[in-house]
């Protein structure tokens, strides 16, 4: 009794035929592909999934990692805030100098986890007869940032703060005053802007 053997040859494809490699293939996916020997292969490709760094500041950047993203991930910038403070007082000006507001304090505590934070400030004391007193300050907790002080001076106008600024930080206490002690026409004012993100 004879046998016969048939070979079948043709309609395959190998890893010739491939332009994808292995790093090119999702982890936990099998292929052939060029550098696998004509042989099914486990991808090498990283899931990253949804990547969601946190919160970049101003000017920040983050680096994508290689892999495989699956669309819903996302980069969100920090919030920019703004918080005004302000600090009057005079005395005299009306009918009568008695006619007064001695003194205003202000503060606000910049919140915890807020970066980048500057504080911009400006104001003036001033005494339009002379011999009075006022002052305007601006604090750091209790260090004294900057003050305009007419106390024990004979300037008709001691001055203005104008186009100043300094940084702080979370947690820090940043306060204004403004007194208008004694004299017939003192006046003082400052005011904050303190910018940060979150």
């Amino acid at each position: 009794m004879a046998e016969c053997v048939i070979l079948r040859t043709g309609g395959g494809s190998g890893s010739d035929d491939c332009t994808a490699t292995k790093a090119q293939v999702l982890s936990g996916y099998t292929a052939i592909t060029s550098d696998s020997n004509d042989e099914p292969a486990g991808g090498t490709m990283t899931n990253r999934g949804a990547v969601s760094p946190g919160k970049l500041s101003p000017g920040g950047s983050y680096t994508v990692p290689a892999g495989y993203h699956d669309g819903t991930g996302k980069v969100t910038a920090k919030t920019k805030n703004i918080k005004m403070i302000a600090a009057s007082a005079i005395r005299g000006f009306g009918a009568s100098s008695s006619e007064y507001e001695p003194s205003e304090t202000n503060s606000f505590t910049i919140p915890a986890g807020a970066t980048n934070c500057v504080v911009y400030y400006g104001g003036f004391s001033a005494d339009y007869n002379g011999a009075g007193s006022g002052t305007c300050r601006i604090y750091k907790g209790s260090t004294t940032i900057d003050n305009r002080d007419l106390t024990g001076n004979t300037y008709l106008w001691r001055g203005t703060m104008r186009d100043k600024s300094f940084s702080a930080a979370a947690g820090d206490v940043i306060k204004v005053e403004a007194t208008a002690s004694s004299g017939s026409h003192v006046m003082s004012f400052i005011q904050a802007v303190i910018e940060y993100y979150t």
